[in-house]
């Protein structure tokens, strides 16, 4: 996966315009608040925990890396037409 994506980054960010928090989304999945910081911190979350989370904050958070992921296949496409 791209190191552009920071899926806990995005999903922090995504809280945030929700005017929700940690602790909001820590209580939905039944885990500890401290914990859901550390899985947030990491670049690459599990696809199942992507998936609840999904559910949970109504975003589909599965499109923002196929969002970003063709933008990269354009951006390749473009260099290697040039």
């Amino acid at each position: 996966m791209s190191e552009k994506i920071h899926i806990g980054k995005f999903i922090e960010n995504k809280l945030r315009e929700q005017e929700r928090s940690i602790g909001w989304l820590a209580r939905r999945i039944s885990c500890d608040r401290s914990n859901l910081r550390k899985i947030l911190q990491q670049p690459f979350i599990h696809s199942s925990m992507i998936w609840r989370i999904s559910r949970i904050m109504d975003y589909d958070f599965f499109k923002y890396c196929s969002v970003t992921l063709q933008e990269e296949r354009n951006a390749q496409l473009e260099v290697r037409d040039e």
